[in-house]
């Protein structure tokens, strides 16, 4: 293992590997924490796992028994004494395996040095959307600067395999250099541990938030941005309202402040002010859980998303989500655990939002049928599946 700064490495294990991810918690959102998930579940199957960052995040990661996932914080962020650190860890760690979180710098930095021959190990990339996907409309993906994409292809024409997270990305995959035979689809994954709340904290809870029994509540967990498309959302709920009166949006995430001013000018806009609450980041979990287990309805409008964390907890506490297509066709089977619709379509949304809080039985269903599809999306199966990856691409049976 590695303490301070100083290795103590053991030469018989049954798998070591280096996983190398430049953006960790405290930075919220919903790649941070399923690279956090990721690791300690793959630790627990019996990996020694060496997991590299610039944050400041050991304190997030919870080790196994044998003291894995070991957390070792990157220092040199310039490209090439970045490079040069990268080189002498991985030297020193002496990996199986390199799995790199995101065709990023650091992905770039590893496929350099296995290009000039000073690293032998095998790579793999693990992409989650903005490195492979785009969407000129909205200005969305690394790929749409030219130098970039050319960065992006080398990335991945070096690395050994290239996961993606979700059925939608196999093309992006394919436009962004990927060998079809490299990519691998391992989707997102959550734990199905039901947390505990007493009810005397989940009141004050629901307290805080000024949610009543009589609350109709609408729920959206997501960074506040045009990929996320929260103004359809918005643009929904007066026609929500209509039906039911006593509806709350609550919009969770974080804000990029141009995007939150126009979204903040459209519920004023619609004199929804009393039907919309911004509460920014929620960095208690157990407000995050108890808010899922109230709400109604969990909201995903999004214009692009490959595999959301947030529906699968949502679906973990039985609730029904309404998502557009792109944003949770890779998890969503409409009508049976949840319902889709269409892209920028804010009637749409409505719509089937209004249908299922009227229809119980259609409510009962979706909720059942939630519950038991999540189970698809453990973490303790996704990391059996990264180690036996680990295992065919550094060819040990």
């Amino acid at each position: 293992m590695l303490f301070r700064g100083h290795f103590v490495v053991y030469d018989k294990v049954d798998m070591r590997i280096c996983m190398i991810s430049a953006s960790f918690l405290p930075v919220v959102g919903g790649v941070q924490f399923q690279v956090k998930y990721q690791a300690e579940a793959i630790a627990k199957e019996g990996v020694e796992l060496f997991f590299l960052s610039f944050a400041d995040g050991e304190k997030f990661l919870d080790k196994g028994s044998k003291g894995f996932p070991e957390y070792v914080r990157l220092k040199k962020k310039n490209p090439i004494a970045g490079a040069v650190e990268l080189f002498r860890l991985i030297r020193k760690i002496s990996p199986d395996v390199i799995h790199v979180q995101s065709a990023e710098t650091q992905a770039f930095q590893v496929a350099f040095l296995k290009f000039l021959g000073l690293i032998r190990q095998p790579f793999i990339i693990t992409s989650y959307g903005v490195d492979i996907m785009t969407s000129p409309e909205i200005g969305y993906g690394f790929r749409l600067k030219p130098h970039l994409n050319l960065i992006i292809r080398f990335i991945l024409k070096k690395a050994t395999k290239h996961v993606i997270i979700g059925k939608l990305m196999q093309k992006f995959a394919l436009e962004a250099g990927s060998a079809p035979d490299k990519i691998i689809e391992i989707n997102n994954a959550i734990s199905l541990e039901r947390k505990k709340i007493s009810e005397e904290k989940s009141s004050l809870i629901l307290e805080k938030f000024n949610i009543t029994p009589e609350t109709t509540l609408l729920f959206s967990l997501s960074g506040m941005r045009s990929l996320k498309g929260l103004e359809y959302l918005v643009q929904a709920m007066p026609l929500i309202i209509k039906k039911f009166p006593k509806a709350k949006l609550i919009l969770v995430g974080k804000a990029n402040d141009e995007y939150e001013k126009y979204i903040r000018a459209l519920v004023k806009s619609l004199g929804i002010e009393n039907n919309v609450d911004f509460v920014g980041f929620i960095t208690d979990e157990d407000e995050k859980v108890v808010l899922l287990r109230r709400t109604d309805i969990f909201c995903k409008p999004s214009i692009l998303e490959a595999c959301s964390i947030a529906i699968l907890e949502a679906m973990r506490e039985g609730r029904v989500v309404v998502a557009t297509v792109p944003g949770g066709i890779d998890i969503i089977t409409d009508n049976e655990n949840g319902l889709l619709v269409k892209v920028k379509n804010p009637e749409d949304f409505a719509e089937k939002t209004i249908k299922v809080l009227k229809d119980k039985n259609l409510r009962g269903k979706i909720e059942a049928g939630a519950r038991e599809h999540v189970k698809n999306f453990d973490i303790k199966k996704i990391a059996s599946q990264y180690v036996a990856l680990y295992n065919e691409v550094a060819k040990r049976r």
